[in-house]
């Protein structure tokens, strides 16, 4: 089930912070208070998150691709940053339509692979993100090494 279904948008936001909280992307906090938020997240915002999440992928490309550099500073990292946008959904829940978005997508892997491929001269990293937004942003999921 792809992350869009599973925390299908209403208008209203009253049943995404419930699915996010259940699903322990988002921590308890006054529900009420973000289903009344109603606003489009600023360029801040989202650029915020971006950075996050270029941080989560950089670090999951680094563990796919050099393992044998596997350090628990990756697994800190992966962890902060997921929890980094948690907070951040929990606070303007708008950014859900922001991870969603598959040109946002797009654009954080091709920031995540040029950093990487700068930083390690890895010159064979894929085109297109192969994993899900719910593995990324799984507390618990790191990527196989093939």
């Amino acid at each position: 089930m792809s992350l869009a279904s599973h925390y299908a948008i209403s208008p209203q936001y009253t049943d995404t912070p419930t699915k996010f909280l259940l699903a322990g992307y988002i921590e308890l906090r006054s529900l009420e208070q973000l289903a009344n938020q109603k606003h489009t997240p600023n360029d801040t915002a989202i650029a915020d998150l971006t950075k996050h999440m270029v941080a989560i992928l950089d670090c999951l490309l680094r563990w796919r691709y050099q393992p044998m550099c596997r350090s628990r500073n990756w697994e800190n990292t992966i962890k902060s940053e997921r929890n980094s946008i948690s907070r951040k959904i929990l606070l303007q829940i708008d950014l859900v339509k922001i991870v969603l978005n598959p040109d946002w997508q797009a654009t954080v892997w091709r920031q995540a692979i040029t950093a990487v491929k700068q930083e390690t001269g890895i010159a064979e990293l894929p085109k297109n993100c192969p994993w899900t937004m719910e593995q990324i942003l799984d507390r618990d999921w790191v990527p196989e090494v093939r």
